[in-house]
């Protein structure tokens, strides 16, 4: 049987199944924690899952009953950085509107100096967005 050369196959990019428990979703941070070290020592091409569990001090299984591959984590790691930027806005939005230029100014500077603060905190980031960029199968993350 011969197979197509232009079928296109996808990755599986969600995550297998959601913590539940405390314990579960320290897991889940573990393994995103070690993957962002190996991504900022790395780069974003170079860990394996394997090395991402060893990082995090896991079996690989423990990795897979969470992501199904390295590509998933990323994501993952991408959405929470991505996430953060709303939580912002909307907490700089409950502020009492401002009354006069003056206050505006002062509100958008503000809130400029808080997205400023997200993407400074979090530097590392950075080579993970580079690869949703870069990765066509991460690339509805940043359209999302």
């Amino acid at each position: 049987m011969k197979r197509s050369l232009d079928r296109k196959t996808k990755i599986a990019l969600e995550p297998r199944k959601q913590p539940r428990q405390q314990r579960s979703s320290k897991v889940v941070d573990r393994i995103l924690d070690a993957a962002l070290i190996l991504t900022r020592e790395q780069g974003t091409k170079t860990p394996t899952t394997l090395a991402i569990a060893q990082r995090a001090g896991l079996s690989v299984g423990s990795v897979y009953q969470y992501f199904p591959n390295k590509e998933a984590i990323l994501l993952e790691l991408g959405r929470r950085w991505l996430s953060s930027f709303p939580e912002v806005i909307a907490k700089r939005i409950k502020v009492a509107p401002p009354t006069n230029r003056e206050e505006f100014r002062r509100e958008v500077r503000k809130l400029f100096i808080d997205t400023s603060r997200i993407y400074l905190d979090n530097a590392t980031l950075m080579p993970v967005i580079e690869a949703i960029s870069g990765n066509a199968d991460l690339r509805p993350i940043q359209d999302g």
